[in-house]
């Protein structure tokens, strides 16, 4: 009785988790409309509270019909790193320029580790039922 309670409050938490990720990606590919032209302006660094390497956020300046505007990541994030006066086209959400994916969905490596995170506690799930 206890594991099919277990398996339970896991299948509700990993759909509850899953859907999140699904809704904030879902939302800033629809929101994030205008393409823009960004210039790496300085890459902000720092370590993690665990582990190692180091942690990268990106700033970049855009230039469109209202003039230059300064984009700030909104995380740090190690999936991605990119040198100072790199070029990078940004989709971004007319209304809140900080709100944007990159126009090269290659770059985009926070989606594949959102699908990533969602298909771990299947995993665990699947290897508790074996084990049991």
């Amino acid at each position: 009785m206890i594991l099919i309670l277990f398996i339970l409050i896991v299948v509700v938490f990993w759909t509850a988790l899953c859907y999140s990720k699904y809704k904030k990606w879902h939302i800033r590919m629809k929101k994030c409309t205008r393409l823009v032209h960004g210039l790496v302006i300085e890459v902000k660094e720092r370590k993690p509270i665990r582990g190692s390497g180091m942690l990268y956020k990106p700033i970049f300046m855009v230039r469109d019909e209202n003039g230059e505007t300064k984009i700030e990541s909104a995380y740090y994030s190690n999936l991605i790193s990119l040198s100072v006066n790199s070029k990078v086209d940004l989709l971004v959400d007319p209304d809140d320029y900080n709100t944007f994916i990159y126009a090269d969905r290659s770059l985009n490596k926070g989606l594949p580790a959102d699908i990533i995170c969602c298909c771990l506690p299947i995993v665990f799930l699947v290897g508790i039922l074996l084990l049991s």
